[in-house]
């Protein structure tokens, strides 16, 4: 805790915990920098001085759990609080003045507040932000709730369903939903072919064992099938269709709220249109420790 010099230094940045262990590991990238003014003084016109007892000093910035906006648990032994709730790594939900573990029709209703809250945190911040367009006062959909049923034959056929050992899945290196990445392209050793070192030749003879990426929007329908899907209208939105989008799964049979893993898989042009693509499901670890993902859910986003 320290205190903040007015005379010198007026806006403070603070890293949480979860942007501490990103930057100890090189992966703190920063894209988007906001302002708050929540604990700013400010003096009216007719009032340009204050109470002669006011300091004058300001504390630094400090942690809270109110600064979670995006839910997300770290590494194992580690959780998330969230108001009168705290989310274990594992996804199991505990009352944070008892640390019991919540079950029955109260989990029901905890699983339904915590995203209410990280929606809060991010109302609560106070971000400081350009005079807002009267055009664009509210943010409205067509429906605030959909339904997936699932049964014996849909939306996988019966004669469809596999089980499988995770030993046996493909892992990032070779799935499709993630080989198309950067960090997980086919890329073969290469060396110059020739002096001018302008052109080269790959090291050896090697064989991409990753599966077909998916480079066109035609791939990700053929990827997604004759899956059932509900469209979504955005009747009013932002003049940029900014969206803060999280989903959830909630198990109430073993009292668990994880947030699925999404992938941003880009933008297309079909039809006329731009379609950014996102990818929703889970991550399983194999008895080697080798990550593998199981799509759940495909979101399209159009104009």
């Amino acid at each position: 805790m320290g205190f903040l010099d007015k005379k010198k230094r007026i806006i403070d940045t603070y890293v949480t915990p979860y942007g501490r262990k990103k930057l100890s590991n090189s992966g703190l990238g920063i894209s988007y920098v906001a302002l708050t003014d929540l604990s700013a003084l400010y003096l009216s016109e007719s009032n340009s001085t204050v109470d002669s007892e006011f300091p004058g000093l300001i504390l630094e910035s400090k942690s809270s759990f109110k600064d979670q906006i995006f839910f997300s648990t770290f590494e194992p032994g580690s959780g998330a609080n969230f108001g009168d709730f705290f989310v274990g790594s594992d996804g199991e939900l505990y009352e944070s003045d008892t640390i019991d573990i919540v079950t029955g029709s109260e989990f029901i209703s905890a699983a339904g507040e915590i995203p209410d809250v990280s929606f809060q945190n991010l109302v609560d911040k106070k971000y400081l932000k350009n005079k807002p367009d009267e055009r664009y006062n509210d943010f409205v959909i067509d429906k605030s709730t959909i339904n997936f049923y699932v049964t014996n034959n849909s939306p996988i056929k019966r004669t469809d369903v596999k089980e499988i050992n995770v030993d046996t899945a493909e892992p990032f290196f070779f799935d499709k939903f993630i080989s198309s990445a950067d960090q997980y392209k086919f890329l073969p050793p290469v060396i110059p072919s020739d002096q001018s070192q302008t052109t080269v030749r790959q090291l050896g003879e090697y064989t991409d064992l990753n599966q077909k990426d998916m480079k066109t929007f035609k791939d990700v329908l053929d990827t997604i099938g004759e899956a059932k899907y509900h469209d979504i209208n955005f009747e009013e939105t932002s003049r940029d269709s900014n969206i803060v989008l999280q989903m959830f799964s909630s198990n109430q049979a073993n009292s668990t709220l994880q947030k699925l893993d999404t992938l941003d898989f880009g933008e297309y042009f079909d039809d006329g249109k731009f379609k950014k693509v996102i990818f929703a499901g889970k991550v399983f670890y194999d008895s080697y420790d080798y990550p593998t993902y199981v799509n759940i859910f495909t979101i399209v986003m159009e104009e």
